[in-house]
């Protein structure tokens, strides 16, 4: 691009975590990336005999966990460290983790993959 006399490569900067180049990052809805909408689940995984809760998809490879948090917590800091997503996304991440609070099995699940989803359309 040329922009007062100089050529430039600003156009292909990134302007926020992931979303793509430029204003594409800018987008008020969630671009996660490289990677799909991220959801949990709770039930039986992984031959244990209590329900426990996981990460859904090939992008979120997790083992289960009784604790949510361990899981909630994976899914986000993968939407940053794998997927590059985009503020939005990371930012949505952050707020179904703060849903969950004083929730437990399905009820937690529900609120972290409604919140986590809130701006993709």
């Amino acid at each position: 691009m040329l922009a007062l006399g100089i050529t430039t490569n600003f156009a292909t900067i990134l302007a926020a975590p992931g979303g793509g180049p430029g204003s594409a990052a800018l987008t008020n809805d969630a671009n996660f990336n490289k990677c799909g909408v991220p959801k949990i689940a709770f039930g039986i995984f992984d031959g244990r005999t209590e329900d426990s809760f996981a990460p859904v998809g090939n992008d979120f490879q997790h083992g289960s966990a009784l604790n949510a948090d361990i899981i909630t917590k994976f899914v986000c800091d993968q939407l940053v460290n794998t997927c590059d997503a985009n503020t939005v996304a990371i930012n949505d991440c952050a707020a179904a983790i703060t849903a969950t609070n004083g929730k437990s099995g399905q009820a937690l699940v529900d609120a972290f993959n409604s919140a986590v989803s809130a701006h993709v359309h």
